[in-house]
């Protein structure tokens, strides 16, 4: 699992996490609008359409790629917030909160 921590003027307001072998995704944020803008971004990347019979269809696409997680940071950071430090962990389930704890408490 990676993750990456964002802030704002040298702050940090959230931690994304992104388990790429199995293509769940987590954000601890202390901003609403942190998360509305996460949210929106998440559902543009992993929604494509394809053509059946000259309908198009959506279809939603897990975020199994190791390098998707950058993808959303690109398109966060582009003005407002910025990338802080980022890693990847082990044993996951148990370190989110642990990690999110030091980058947010």
């Amino acid at each position: 699992m990676r993750y990456v921590v964002i802030e704002r003027e040298a702050q940090p307001i959230a931690v994304l996490f992104h388990d790429y072998t199995d293509g769940s995704l987590a954000c601890r944020s202390r901003k609403e609008s942190f998360l509305q803008a996460f949210n929106a971004i998440c559902s543009k990347l992993t929604v494509r359409f394809t053509a059946e019979d000259g309908v198009l269809r959506a279809v939603y696409t897990p975020p199994t790629d190791y390098g998707w997680l950058d993808q959303v940071v690109d398109r966060l950071c582009e003005d407002f917030w910025e990338i802080g430090e980022g890693g990847d962990l082990r044993n996951y389930e148990r370190n989110i909160d642990e990690i999110a704890i030091k980058y947010l408490a």
